[in-house]
């Protein structure tokens, strides 16, 4: 699930879709160590990290409304996130082809 971190490593890949301006401070990223985080831009400090991919996280999109995010991983799976608790609310296996389209 997601969990509050300081690491600050800097990320593998910046996802600039929608991460970027959500809520004005917040980017979300991607990255080869199974994980997507999202990073408070102006302090650089990693507020939340979703873990359980069983691969590198290809990519990741924040839902409109704020509320979720889904993240496509090359384990093809692809994963939503509630963005209050943290928690996988759904998975969907076989996502391969559908993990290149999100973000």
């Amino acid at each position: 699930g997601g969990s509050t971190s300081s690491s600050s490593s800097p990320p593998a890949r910046l996802d600039f879709g929608c991460g970027a301006k959500w809520r004005g401070t917040r980017v979300l990223t991607t990255s080869y160590d199974r994980t997507a985080k999202i990073w408070c831009f102006e302090t650089g400090r990693c507020l939340w990290t979703f873990a359980g991919h069983g691969d590198g996280v290809m990519s990741a999109t924040i839902s409109p409304n704020g509320c979720s995010i889904l993240t496509a991983g090359y384990d093809g799976i692809a994963r939503i996130w509630d963005l209050e608790s943290g928690e996988c609310l759904q998975s969907f296996e076989g996502a391969n082809d559908i993990g290149r389209g999100v973000g």
